[in-house]
């Protein structure tokens, strides 16, 4: 299975300060109790919705506010990004999605700072997604990510699997720190699994406080 590795730069004017350097270089000898959560409210799949500053996915089974200083890309931004034309119906639109690898959910960005977060589903079998954990993620992307990471000029690049509240759920996450000119990037990642797909959600920011304030807007939806 390849999973999706999202990695978005950030071009932040100045450096962030007070940095606790709480993100380790772990890359062997991983161990983790925690599991994923597995959270669907909905057998088929489906996009998420957006009204107003909201994003809502019964597939996923979560949703996302976004104060006045966010927007999400709208439905033609989001055909763009999975390479589609502008004039496809909705119906046509949704099945083409269906049938692909990987496909773009959400991407919503900061109005005022270059923050951003974005979803992509990507389709698992039933086996990958039994065998998922983040151990193996772990050890699968990191390379890629770090080769990616210093081919865009990053230094003092660190990787730690850690976890992440969610709407009061425990889900462990893929943190990463880079530096690029004297600029600071915090990147976390975690994942949901649902039927036949797993959800990549990836949170990126220059500002080391601004993750824990992003994760707040998640919720659950019903089940």
């Amino acid at each position: 299975l390849l999973f999706a590795v999202i990695v978005t730069m950030c071009s932040c004017e100045k450096t962030n300060t007070g940095i606790r350097g709480e993100y380790k270089n772990q890359t062997e000898d991983v161990s983790v109790s925690s599991s994923y959560e597995i959270t669907s409210s909905a057998d088929d799949f489906s996009l998420g919705k957006i009204s107003a500053n909201v994003y809502e996915n019964d597939f996923i089974g979560i949703g996302y506010k976004l104060d006045e200083s966010w927007s999400f890309y709208d439905d033609e931004q989001i055909k763009t990004m999975n390479n589609l034309t502008a004039d496809m119906a909705g119906d046509e639109n949704e099945e083409i999605m269906k049938n692909a690898n990987l496909v773009y959910d959400m991407y919503a960005t900061d109005n005022e700072s270059p923050n951003n977060i974005n979803i992509i589903l990507e389709k698992a079998t039933s086996l990958q997604l039994s065998t998922f954990n983040i151990e193996d993620l772990f050890n699968s992307t990191v390379p890629i990510i770090k080769d990616s990471l210093e081919n865009m000029g990053c230094e003092n690049i660190n990787f730690e699997i850690g976890s992440v509240e969610v709407d009061g759920k425990t889900i462990d996450a893929i943190h990463t720190t880079s530096e690029l000119s004297g600029v600071k990037m915090y990147q976390t990642s975690f994942q949901i699994k649902c039927k036949g797909y797993i959800a990549n959600i990836t949170l990126t920011t220059c500002y080391e406080n601004t993750i824990s304030q992003l994760l707040d807007n998640f919720y659950w939806l019903e089940q």
